[in-house]
């Protein structure tokens, strides 16, 4: 339990990380990047995925970091539309997967 507990705590750490990206662009301070990373996803994410809790109305997120890159991660966060409609095949067939119920766009800046 306790290893499984450390797992999802790594992945959510990536995810915020990842997460942070977006909203936090040239941020220094890592401490409140973390803490906002992890603010958008409570606000934003946590009502259709998990982290190793498995899956919910979007796919479980544990391991999302391991096996997309950073840039796709961005790109889909920000325009899971856009991707699926330019032909992106990974998008394609995670839509495919959930029946065509695609993650809304969001309204996030690139900073």
């Amino acid at each position: 339990m306790e290893m499984a507990r450390d797992l999802c705590r790594k992945e959510l750490n990536g995810l915020i990380r990842s997460i942070t990206t977006i909203l936090c662009l040239g941020v220094a301070n890592i401490g409140w990047a973390q803490e906002a990373g992890e603010t958008a996803f409570n606000t934003f994410c946590i009502a259709c995925h998990s982290i190793g809790e498995g899956r919910r109305v979007g796919p479980d997120l544990i391991g999302v970091t391991d096996n997309r890159s950073e840039e796709w991660l961005l790109r889909f966060i920000k325009s899971s539309q856009s991707l699926i409609k330019s032909g992106d095949a990974e998008a394609i067939t995670l839509a495919a997967e959930f029946q065509g119920l695609v993650m809304p766009d969001t309204s996030m800046s690139e900073e």
